[in-house]
């Protein structure tokens, strides 16, 4: 009686927290049992986790058509004044281009695709939680389902274990999916890894699709945009600069460095902090490259200055020691270093504008380098320079 007696007092006291009543309005419930889709769709994704996870479970993580339009479904914006309310979905709604549509209608086709296992156990022991993602598909036997355990779209063994297809698929729709969450404020800020330039070039199947913080020479060309790092350049890799993704925001502050990169100060050359994506998609045009780096943002801009140790490049800036007298002008207190047979000049755009040439050292732009043959097996070369600041 006693036990009975505290038992009531603490139903009295605490009164039970009712959450299994809650109505779970989602396109995925029940789909096991009734798997018709609509004949326009291409393919459905559901996601159930369990554990730590919103509720309710399980909902739509991405539905495509085959016109372009494209579904999943979220939890409203926080309302306190009705809590019932943010524990229900609401679909969402996208548009996706027809190039990316063709993409991913490529990728389910795939042979490996339509041929992949029914389910695949888990890779990956999470610690609170876990998730199971149904993805239904047309084959041309009928109707499929694939489900994955615990799958990551950022892992980076995901191809040692899936289809690749199936991996460039899911990976296109977690991309689709956060700029669309990202339009509504309910994408997760991922915060990006500070890594080596060399580093991400060497081993770039370790980054692809991670924002990922680099130090690089940003370089601007008549063709295009490239990143690379001397330190580095036996591996020939030169990632093409892209914008992809980047909101009006950041396109707006992207232009204004980029017009602080094309200043004469800069020559079109910089060292830069950046903040960006790296993509496995190659361009064989004029602007060719083996990789994509879609920028974000830069943190950090400034010249990119060639310490002078001989040799001059066009285009290029460099800081040497200076000398300065009436009779020979201005000279480097370094000589040229030149092939058997060759002698060089260098002349001076703009040394008027420097009247008091008493510093030791200077920063200055190669314009350009002009070499003749004279005869005799001999050559001379003229390299024009402009002095951009004294120090």
């Amino acid at each position: 009686m006693k036990i009975i007696y505290l038992a009531a007092v603490m139903i009295f006291l605490f009164p039970p927290v009712v959450v299994a009543q809650r109505e779970n309005n989602s396109v995925c419930v029940g789909l096991d049992e009734n798997p018709a889709a609509p004949e326009e769709t291409i393919l459905t994704v559901c996601e159930h986790t369990r554990g730590m996870a919103a509720i309710p479970q399980p909902r739509l993580d991405f539905r495509l058509y085959k016109n372009g339009r494209a579904e999943l479904e979220t939890n409203p914006p926080y309302n306190s004044s009705n809590r019932k309310k943010n524990h229900t979905l609401v679909t969402r709604k996208m548009q996706v281009d027809a190039a990316t549509v063709e993409e991913i209608t490529r990728l389910v086709g795939q042979t490996d695709f339509q041929n992949a296992r029914a389910e695949y156990p888990r890779v990956r022991i999470w610690t609170d939680s876990s998730l199971k993602t149904s993805i239904y598909f047309r084959s041309p036997d009928g109707k499929k389902k694939i489900v994955l355990n615990n799958f990551s779209a950022w892992d980076k063994d995901n191809k040692k274990v899936y289809p690749a297809s199936l991996v460039a698929v899911l990976e296109k729709i977690d991309e689709l999916k956060n700029e669309a969450l990202v339009k509504i404020g309910q994408a997760t800020v991922e915060k990006p890894w500070s890594i080596e330039f060399c580093e991400l070039i060497t081993h770039p199947e370790r980054y692809f699709r991670r924002q990922v913080r680099v130090m690089a020479t940003f370089e601007q060309t008549p063709i295009g945009e490239y990143l690379y790092d001397e330190e580095c350049a036996e591996t020939k890799e030169k990632p093409g600069v892209g914008y992809k993704g980047a909101n009006a925001g950041e396109l707006n502050h992207l232009n204004q460095s980029l017009m602080k990169i094309q200043s004469p100060e800069y020559g079109s050359r910089a060292e830069v902090t950046v903040v960006g994506i790296l993509r496995d998609e190659p361009r064989a045009d004029a602007f060719s490259y083996r990789y994509r780096f879609d920028l974000i943002k830069f943190e950090k801009i400034e010249p990119k200055i060639y310490v002078y140790a001989g040799y001059l490049e066009k285009g290029k800036l460099y800081r040497a020691e200076a000398k300065f007298d009436r009779e020979n002008g201005l000279s480097l207190t370094a000589t040229l270093k030149l092939p058997m047979h060759h002698a060089a000049r260098i002349e001076w755009t703009n040394q008027d504008k420097f009247p008091a040439l008493n510093a030791k050292q200077i920063v200055f732009r190669v314009l350009s380098k002009d070499t003749k043959f004279i005869g005799q097996n001999r050559w001379n070369t003229v390299y024009s320079c402009e002095i951009v600041k004294v120090e």
